[in-house]
């Protein structure tokens, strides 16, 4: 499964060896490239939650843009009344 990056990355003004840095912080410049071209060229076979977090928090972005969602939730939605439709159970399509 691939990730819109590219997307990611030009959406929060980082750049690629920015968000290696935080993505695997300690490792050695090289080990950082190729976890990241894998990362980028879709080829990583699972994709934990830290390392979306990770993303989303660097690239100010929500994992529906990264995993190619047709909805995007906007900042009020997300901390508003649509985040508190799951608080009280209900599970109804939104879209």
């Amino acid at each position: 499964m691939k990730i819109n990056i590219t997307g990611a990355l030009k959406k929060g003004r980082i750049t690629k060896k920015e968000l290696a840095d935080k993505l695997w912080p300690g490792k050695n410049k090289s080990c950082q490239y190729q976890n990241f071209r894998l990362l980028e060229n879709g080829t990583t076979k699972t994709y934990s939650f830290d390392i979306i977090a990770i993303i989303c928090e660097s690239c100010e972005v929500y994992p529906n843009y990264l995993f190619g969602s047709k909805r995007f939730y906007s900042e009020q939605e997300v901390n508003g009344a649509y985040a508190k439709g799951f608080e009280d159970g209900n599970e109804r399509d939104r879209e």
